[in-house]
């Protein structure tokens, strides 16, 4: 669930958005400390706080799977006819397919490919992050959603063994993964990394 760059905390984000920061922050923290017996005390308590927050995050994930589908909001795409891939109003993530998943991918404008789940808490927790990328990337990189319990063969076909899993495509070749949900700061590091200009970069220009 975490990344190498050390990312600072931005106060503005939603809650789940600082959280997923806090907890990634945490986790990183631990993987340096793996060998220092003395913190073994303070260890056990860091990972008892991850595993009770991605119990947590399930619980409810799961208590508001049933009525996920009646509370699921559609996105708005350009008719299915057309060659090009959809043209997405205000910067928002889009359900994809497999035959709209394929389209973008092979445009040649990065896609972000989110795999999640209903009952997947921290792909929940990281659906804000996720919207405002969307809106703030609107033009250098397209956010797409699979839902994996509709799209299983979709998620075999890349290879997804866990949730949430990310995948960034540019010029239709996979160029960079990650496992484990990212907050909004990490998730433009990540993709910053992976070669995609990003506001920062575009406003320093």
């Amino acid at each position: 669930m975490c990344i190498g760059a050390k990312m600072a905390d931005e106060p503005h984000g939603s809650l789940s958005d600082r959280l997923l920061l806090r907890v990634n922050l945490l986790e990183r923290w631990l993987e340096r400390t793996r060998s220092r017996t003395s913190l073994l005390p303070l260890r056990l308590l860091g990972y008892a706080a991850i595993v009770l927050l991605l119990l947590t995050s399930n619980l409810l994930a799961v208590i508001r799977w049933p009525f996920a589908a009646l509370l699921r909001r559609r996105r708005t795409a350009v008719a299915s006819g057309e060659d090009v891939p959809p043209t997405l109003r205000g910067g928002q993530p889009f359900d994809a397919d497999e035959e709209r998943l394929a389209k973008m991918i092979d445009h040649g404008k990065p896609v972000l490919v989110d795999f999640w789940a209903a009952w997947c808490g921290p792909c929940l927790m990281m659906n804000p992050a996720l919207e405002r990328l969307a809106a703030d990337l609107d033009d250098e990189c397209m956010v797409a959603k699979v839902d994996t319990v509709h799209h299983s063969a979709l998620a075999a076909r890349y290879e997804v063994r866990g949730l949430p899993a990310l995948v960034l495509f540019r010029d239709g070749v996979e160029v960079a993964r990650h496992a484990g949900a990212l907050s909004y700061g990490e998730l433009l590091e990540w993709i910053r990394e992976a070669g995609v200009s990003t506001p920062a970069e575009t406003s320093s220009a």
